[in-house]
Formats: C-alpha cells, sequence, structure tokens
C-alpha cells in the first residue's frame, strides 16, 4: 500500500523557520506494487530506496536517482536487492557458527505456515523471553544436552510454562538437524525429562453424574442458558470455547462444522440427547449460546459452576473435566481409542491416550471377570482350560509419506531458500512440503539408528 511515512532524522526545522515553499526535509512514498520499493524526496531531491527488516532491523539500500531510474527498472533493481539479502541472510542462518538467536528466526520464517497466530505470537514471547537470554549467543551446532538441562532447570515459570517453552527449543533443534547445522537425531532437547505439573485431572463415575444433574436440574429456571451450556459440554465433550462460539448456521444435522478450532477445522458429533438440547434452545441470534448475539457471559458462567461444584462436593472440578470424563466414558464403553480421538478432534492418537484413564468400575468388572475365569479354569481338573477371547483391534492403517520426489527434498538441503520461497520457485504446497521433510529425517534416523 502506497503511503508517505516521514523519516525519522533529520528532523523538519521548525515552522516559524521554514518557507512555506520550502521542500520537507525527508518523505518516503511507498511503491503500491512492491512495498518495500520507495521513493524518497529529502530537500527536493529524489531517489530511489529499497528497505526490507532483517533480523529483526530495518535494511536500507539507495538504488539510485529517480532521474536516471523509471519506476518499473527501480523494481527489477529492488527484487534484485531484495533477493540477494535473503540469501544472505539464509547463508548466515545456516552456518555453522550460527547461533540461537539468529537461528530462531530462520525457524519461525520457515515454519510460521504451520501455526495458527495466536502460536506463533506465543512462540516468539518463549523465544525472546526465556530462550534467548540464556542461549541465545551458542552456537546451534554446539548446543549440548548439559546446556539444555541448565538452562531448562533454571527457568523462572511455572511447570506447563516450561513445558512449553522446552517444546519450542525442541522445534528449533529438530529444524537444525533437517538443515544440516546438527547430526540427525542429535537434538539435544531429546529425552529431557519434563517437570511434572500438580494438576490431577477429575473423571465423573455414574454417582458424580447423578449428583450433577440433580445440580443442574435444580438452577434451570434461574440460569437457563448456563445450564444448558454445561449439559452440552457434557454430551459431547467439546471444549468451553468450541461451544460458546458455536453458531446456528455450523449445525448440519447430526454434526457441528467448526471452521477453526485448537487444531484446526473440526466436527463435534451430535448424539440424540444433544440434538433434543440443541432443540430446546430459543434462537435469537446466531450464537446458539447467547441471547441477541451477545455470548454467554463468562463470569456468571464461573459462578455458577463454582456453586455446583461445592454443592457435588467436588471443589476441584473444572468444566474442561468434562472433557476427559467423556473421553472416559467412551473408552470404558468399549469405544476404539481411534473413535474417540475423532469425538473429541484430536489429529495425534498419543494426545488421546494423554486424555483417557479407565474408571474404577471398569477395572473392578475386568479383575471380577478374569478372576471367575481363572478359578472356573482351576476347579475343572482334567479338562481343557476355556480360553479367553481376546477382542481383535482394527489394523493400524500404513503411514502414509507426503507424494514429494526425493530430488527436490535433497534440492532443499542444499539451497539457500527458506521454505515459503522454496515451495513458491517449485510450485509445491508448503504443509505437504514440510510433512516430506520430516518423514524424511525420520527416515535418516531410523538408518543411523541400525
Amino acid at each position: 500500500m502506497a503511503r508517505p511515512q516521514i523519516a525519522a532524522a533529520p528532523k523538519h526545522p521548525p515552522a516559524s523557520r521554514r518557507r512555506e515553499d520550502e521542500p520537507l526535509a525527508d518523505v518516503v512514498t511507498w511503491d503500491g506494487e512492491l512495498p518495500a520499493l520507495g521513493l524518497r524526496n529529502r530537500f527536493g531531491k529524489e531517489s530511489w530506496i529499497v528497505q526490507a527488516r532483517i533480523d529483526g532491523r530495518n535494511t536500507r539500500r539507495t538504488l539510485g536517482t529517480a532521474s536516471s531510474l523509471t519506476r518499473e527498472a527501480a523494481r527489477q533493481a529492488a527484487t534484485a536487492v531484495l533477493d540477494a539479502l535473503r540469501a544472505e541472510r539464509a547463508e548466515t542462518a545456516t552456518s555453522p557458527d550460527t547461533t540461537v538467536a539468529t537461528f530462531a528466526e530462520r525457524w519461525l520464517a520457515d515454519c510460521a505456515g504451520q501455526w495458527k497466530p495466536s502460536t506463533l505470537v506465543g512462540h516468539r514471547y518463549g523465544i525472546k523471553g526465556h530462550i534467548l537470554p540464556q542461549l541465545g549467543e551458542k552456537p546451534v551446532a554446539a548446543l549440548t544436552a548439559e546446556d539444555v538441562a541448565d538452562w531448562f532447570a533454571a527457568l523462572p515459570r511455572s511447570p506447563g510454562g516450561r513445558n512449553r517453552v522446552l517444546a519450542v527449543l525442541s522445534g528449533m533443534m529438530r529444524h537444525a538437524e533437517l538443515l544440516g547445522l546438527r547430526a540427525p537425531g542429535s537434538n539435544p532437547c531429546a529425552g529431557m525429562r519434563r517437570k511434572k505439573s500438580g494438576f490431577t485431572a477429575t473423571v465423573l463415575c455414574a454417582r458424580d453424574y447423578a449428583r450433577l444433574g440433580r445440580a443442574l436440574d435444580a438452577r434451570e429456571k434461574r440460569a437457563p442458558m448456563l445450564v444448558a451450556l454445561i449439559r452440552f459440554l457434557a454430551l459431547t465433550g467439546c471444549r468451553r470455547g468450541e461451544a460458546t462460539a458455536l453458531r446456528w448456521d455450523w449445525i448440519d444435522g447430526p454434526r457441528a462444522a467448526l471452521p477453526d478450532a485448537k487444531a484446526g477445522p473440526r466436527s463435534i458429533w451430535l448424539g440424540t440427547p444433544a440434538l433434543d438440547l440443541l432443540a430446546s434452545l430459543p434462537r435469537t441470534g446466531d450464537l446458539v449460546f447467547g441471547q441477541d448475539d451477545r455470548p454467554v457471559n463468562t463470569a456468571s458462567l464461573a459462578t455458577l459452576w463454582r456453586e455446583i461444584r461445592i454443592e457435588i462436593r467436588m471443589p476441584t472440578l473444572r468444566l474442561h473435566d468434562l472433557r476427559h470424563s467423556f473421553a472416559t466414558t467412551a473408552v470404558s464403553a468399549g469405544e476404539p481409542l481411534r473413535t474417540v480421538a475423532g469425538l473429541l478432534g484430536h489429529s495425534d492418537l498419543a494426545i488421546t491416550e494423554g486424555y483417557t484413564q479407565l474408571a474404577d468400575d471398569t477395572l473392578r468388572r475386568a479383575a471380577a471377570s478374569v478372576g471367575k475365569h481363572l478359578n472356573d479354569t482351576l476347579t475343572r481338573k482334567g479338562r481343557q482350560p476355556a480360553k479367553l477371547v481376546k477382542a481383535s483391534r482394527p489394523a493400524k492403517p500404513p503411514a502414509s509419506s507426503p507424494a514429494i520426489p526425493p530430488h527436490l527434498l535433497r534440492e532443499y538441503k542444499r539451497s539457500r531458500l527458506l521454505i515459503p520461497a522454496f515451495c513458491e520457485k517449485y510450485g509445491l504446497d508448503p504443509k505437504l512440503f514440510w510433512k516430506a521433510v520430516k518423514a524424511d529425517l525420520a527416515r535418516i534416523r531410523k538408518e543411523a539408528c541400525k
């Protein structure tokens, strides 16, 4: 977008000392087609400049006077200068002496397309506030597990915050392996024992659900929309934010299609009780759980939930524990873990395994069943023991690797281009190419361990 921008220096002379016909000291008008290109007017003399932000700093180059370069020629010259600056930056970011601070910018630029804007902001905050102060000057290639362990132990954050920052550093080191800055499988964060938080999820059993249902019934007339929201969370296992943002036009039969959730677009599958609940709600706006397009008041919801959990004698119960309980109930009922992952919107099966835990009733039933079988077997002298029939699990589908030609993977390792620029040059999808690069690294690690 073309817009004039006053340079910081030199400053304009005071109005009292400048004539009305005297030109401004320094004005830059940016080009509409190539925003990095600017026409600079300094005391009436016009020249073309190109400006780019490299490693957090503004870099400016002068291309020539306006009388010697046409706008089109200036654009071509500016493009060449920008390409050279990017190549210089890429060479610096992949040299053996590359520091963690320099490589952090390369990592963020290469991988930004994989994350949501809020995730990118969180990564930048973690790098600037907690990684660079202690590790920024260390070479990426020389970073050791001892360095990481000392840094991690000194982090002034909660256990959950420490783990998130460690995951950011680990991601940077994996990317360094992809670019050849570190040997495959040499991630200094690998095997780090993350500090555990003191949090323990609470899972509702049948008696707890019954008490919760009675508490909700008693408050339905006083706060019908808040009670309906809590029931919906319990019946679907969705996140609170997904429910409060739910719109009527996203509901299509037995599912609610969310255009954007924690891990991207997903569906909330609605059983008959959830559908009946939605059918009983008034439509006063676009939001399902709202009034005249105003979402439910989170403070009122927190107050109501605090009152409920004290009444049912579960003072530490969180709304998110309804999601844990939903997953546990589904697994205890015999649903395959992959099915439960689909209901919860998990892209990684390991996340679902972390959410679920078998209820005590299920373990008691299993112990009784196994004990009865063994007792029957022991008391049948001379008879063929009965066989325990193990439920067959569905075969795990073979892992598929993105169809990226191997020669392009080799070319990328030799290239100085960032992933977005490399994909643009060869007409590749950045997300698909990134998956192929990670799959290739996994293959190299596997071969190295043989």
